[in-house]
């Protein structure tokens, strides 16, 4: 099936727009999205579980709370908007309780996702530390590479590779390269660097984009049409009105929604070729859950911290020092949620198409 998840947020908006090849050519996901799931208000809990403590080596701190206070959960009675704040929170003990926030499923028995990267990781929006250009990231076993990417599709650029230490001597190597191979260790990128599409408009998250009020951000997983397509519209005046349509009348009876259709949008600032006939296979990314990080440090973040963050780092030996000794450098770290919008492409016969 193809799936599509619209997130809208206060203050930022995601769109996830999911699929996974089928068996059988009698029918296909080819017809357009219906909405399948609709999460808002204080029902948005009903479908996430909470984790606090250590997943895949980053620092989280999630908790469910009525109020806004140190690494809370809020929810706001108000307009109905959540917030999912780390304001002055420092890195929990070692032994914290273990609860994921994910997307439609039971929490998993330990720190990480089963046997990960097996069934891959989609990052829609990522980014670490200061950096204010959106990006959205791709992490998967061997085999997958996005070297095969038709002209025109995107308005980004990709991530860069260099001085990524010998494995043998440890010298760094100097040679430039695109983050363009989404096997997480790959030994001519970073460790668990991946794909990285980025988008080269600056203020596309982080604190600029919380300064203008936040955005929306899209990502189509469709590997039937061999694509992976992402986009982050900010400020909201800029969300095509297609987009902006679907989330308004996502409450309305089904014959008076508006349905998404992302080819009525403008060029994607990332484009992954993914599915039959690309150089990744569809496989490497299946099972998906939808979990919404708030992480300090870890493998990405931590290890980029004397790179991009020189003058904190004269201080601060580092990264979890650093966030244990200045928490209100955290108080533009949160997601404030709107809602989110599940659809999935209805059935056609392929002859159809």
């Amino acid at each position: 099936m193809v799936v599509i998840v619209l997130i809208g947020l206060a203050l930022l908006g995601v769109a996830l727009y999911a699929g996974a090849k089928v068996i059988g050519p009698a029918s296909q996901p080819l017809g357009p999205y219906e909405l399948v799931e609709r999460q808002e208000g204080e029902d948005f809990f009903n479908f996430y579980s909470f984790y606090e403590g250590l997943f895949c080596g980053d620092v989280l701190d999630f908790l469910h709370s009525g109020t806004r206070q140190q690494g809370k959960v809020i929810g706001d009675d108000d307009d109905d908007d959540i917030d999912i704040a780390m304001e002055g929170a420092t890195p929990p003990p070692a032994d914290a309780s273990k609860k994921e926030l994910h997307f439609m499923g039971s929490a998993p028995t330990d720190a990480g996702p089963p046997n990960w990267p097996v069934n891959g990781e989609i990052d829609i929006i990522e980014g670490v530390n200061y950096q204010s250009n959106a990006k959205t990231a791709l992490h998967s076993t061997k085999g997958c590479v996005m070297d095969d990417i038709p002209a025109g599709t995107m308005t980004g650029g990709w991530d860069t590779a260099v001085g990524i230490p010998d494995r043998k001597t440890g010298i760094p190597d100097m040679t430039m390269r695109y983050a363009q191979n989404c096997f997480v260790y790959d030994p001519h990128q970073w460790l668990n660097q991946g794909c990285v599409a980025v988008d080269e408009r600056n203020g596309t998250i982080g604190i600029p984009l919380n300064q203008k009020g936040g955005g929306v951000y899209a990502l189509e997983w469709d590997p039937i049409y061999r694509h992976m397509r992402t986009w982050v519209f900010t400020p909201h005046k800029s969300v095509p009105d297609n987009l902006r349509d679907a989330i308004r009348t996502a409450n309305l009876p089904p014959d008076q929604r508006v349905l998404p259709d992302p080819d009525l949008w403008p060029i994607p600032y990332g484009y992954f070729a993914i599915g039959e006939g690309t150089n990744c296979a569809a496989n490497h990314f299946k099972n998906m859950r939808l979990v919404f990080n708030l992480a300090f440090c870890g493998s990405v973040a931590g290890n980029r911290f004397q790179m991009d963050c020189p003058a904190q780092a004269a201080q601060f030996a580092t990264c979890n020092e650093y966030v244990a000794s200045q928490p209100e450098e955290l108080n533009e770290a949160y997601w404030k949620i709107r809602g989110v919008y599940v659809y999935e492409r209805s059935w056609e016969r392929a002859w159809m198409k």
